[in-house]
C-alpha cells in the first residue's frame, strides 16, 4: 500500500510539473519580447512627436510648410502616396525639404525640393517604409 501511495504521489507531482511548464510556455508565447515592444514603442514615439529628428538629423515638417511640401510631392507622384516630409540635411543639390512617397506602381522615391517647393531631384528610396503620420 505504501508503494502505491508513493507512486501516486510521484505521478501527481509529475503531472503538476507538466501543467505548470505548459502554462509558462503559453504565457511566454502571448507576451511580446522586450525588443519587439521597445521597437514598436520607439516607432510610435517618433511618429507622434513632431520635431523629433530622425537618425540622419532630419526633422519632420509641420504646419503650412509640411502641407506645401506634401502638395508639391503629391503633384510630382500623381496617384501615389506621400508618406512623410522633412527638412533635408544632406545638402544634395541645394535641397531644403524632402518627401518620401510611394508611386502608384509601388516604387518608393525620395523627392528633394528647394525653398520654393520646386522638385530638384527624385531618387529611389531604399530605406525603411514609414506610415503617413
Amino acid at each position: 500500500m505504501k508503494a502505491l501511495t508513493r507512486r501516486m504521489a510521484v505521478i501527481g507531482v509529475a503531472v503538476a510539473g507538466v501543467a505548470l511548464a505548459a502554462a509558462g510556455f503559453a504565457a511566454a508565447a502571448n507576451t511580446p519580447s522586450k525588443q519587439t515592444s521597445a521597437t514598436a514603442t520607439g516607432q510610435a514615439s517618433a511618429q507622434s512627436q513632431p520635431g523629433r529628428t530622425g537618425g540622419n538629423g532630419e526633422t519632420p515638417l509641420t504646419g503650412d510648410t509640411a502641407q506645401k511640401v506634401k502638395d508639391a510631392a503629391q503633384a510630382a507622384v500623381p496617384g501615389g502616396t506621400v508618406e512623410r516630409v522633412s527638412n533635408d540635411t544632406d545638402g544634395v543639390s541645394g535641397a531644403v525639404y524632402e518627401a518620401h512617397a510611394t508611386k502608384a506602381d509601388g516604387t518608393r522615391v525620395e523627392l528633394q525640393f528647394d525653398k520654393d517647393y520646386k522638385v530638384l531631384a527624385t531618387n529611389a528610396d531604399n530605406g525603411p517604409a514609414h506610415k503617413a503620420g
